[in-house]
């Protein structure tokens, strides 16, 4: 019984992400216009085994007011009481099988979100594209979760809550699409939680670069294309009494830097990625870490160019969640892209200007 109830809690975990379990008297949801649906993206998600065409839907339930958002929802079994598409083309695909359905409280603090992931199976050949909404049912929460829930029966009070429509395209640019479509999205989610860097930060945190260990720019081919390439020793160094943790991605490093020179870009290759997860370092107090960091240019002509580069410095917010779920912490929801796509979250500690030959 205790090892079920265990599953249980952690697939709801990763159904809708760091919500707080909890069972009020009484809730009930009333439609506001700062509580929002939208799809993140849409992936194509090669067939299975079964021969099945399958979608994977990231969906962003977003509480963009000033209360605590409270609602009904599955415990991670039963999905299609609480969310449905309005496209035959798409139709959804329990993820997870357990011997008996739950019900789960779950809570939305005032100007957050939650992810969530949807797998769709899909009835169009592969070079079809089609529109699509999603909907979700935020329900009232009952007096009693312990109480039977009738599969298929639609609670009484009830919101649905509608996404805009999005195009789905199996044979497209997905790449592309993927990160335009995001950063667009990313932007209109409340802001995620982040400690701004105080002046005593800014005055014992420097990011500098060797001026005198920078490589000769070199032709190489790099994502396919021709280009020039170098790499710059970069020392980050932590000036505090104190031991420094923050927090960066373990493989894909590029995310939490930046350059000041339109004219050149890090060398990141995204799509070569296999396993990429949040990490929380330690700098201890007067001690450095160094990195060389790889950048392109596609012209011989920006030769002689300057540039500076830019380290977004995330400490971790809260111990809650991993005091309380030791397999679940607060890196669930570290997205350095959404960090950088905001000046007020960057927290950009910069380097000294180089020269770039």
């Amino acid at each position: 019984m205790k090892s079920l109830r265990f599953i249980v809690s952690f697939f709801l975990i990763l159904l809708i992400g760091k919500s707080v379990f909890a069972a009020p008297d009484t809730i009930s949801i009333s439609p506001k216009p700062g509580i929002s649906l939208f799809v993140d993206y849409c992936s194509f998600e090669k067939t299975d085994k079964y021969g099945n065409l399958n979608a994977w839907a990231s969906i962003f339930l977003v509480n963009n007011t000033n209360d605590t958002l409270s609602f009904l929802t599955s415990g991670g079994i039963d999905l299609h009481d609480f969310f449905f598409s309005n496209s035959p083309e798409m139709r959804l695909v329990d993820q997870f099988s357990l011997r008996k359905d739950s019900l789960v409280a779950a809570m939305i603090p005032p100007r957050q979100y939650r992810e969530i992931r949807l797998l769709f199976r899909l009835t169009v050949p592969v070079d079809t594209s089609f529109k699509f909404r999603i909907a979700m049912n935020l329900s009232k929460i009952p007096n009693n979760l312990s109480e039977p829930f009738e599969r298929n029966k639609v609670p009484e009070q009830r919101t649905i809550l509608w996404s805009d429509e999005q195009k789905f395209q199996t044979d497209a640019d997905f790449e592309r699409l993927f990160f335009e479509h995001r950063q667009t999205y990313m932007l209109r989610r409340p802001l995620p939680n982040f400690i701004p860097l105080t002046a005593s930060d800014r005055e014992n945190l420097r990011l500098s670069i060797d001026d005198s260990n920078i490589s000769p720019l070199k032709q190489t081919v790099f994502g396919g294309k021709k280009c020039l390439i170098t790499d710059c020793s970069v020392t980050f160094t932590n000036n505090s009494n104190h031991t420094l943790k923050y927090m960066t991605m373990d493989a894909s490093w590029w995310q939490i830097y930046s350059l000041d020179n339109k004219n050149f870009e890090l060398a990141a290759d995204p799509w070569d990625v296999f396993k990429n997860e949040p990490v929380i370092l330690e700098l201890p107090p007067h001690q450095s870490v160094t990195r060389r960091i790889p950048i392109i240019t596609l012209r011989d002509s920006f030769r002689g160019q300057k540039l500076r580069i830019a380290m977004s410095v995330q400490k971790p917010w809260s111990d809650f969640y991993s005091s309380r779920f030791p397999f679940f912490d607060e890196l669930f929801s570290f997205d350095p892209d959404e960090y950088m796509l905001r000046p007020i979250t960057q927290n950009l500690i910069w380097s000294n200007e180089v020269t770039i030959n």
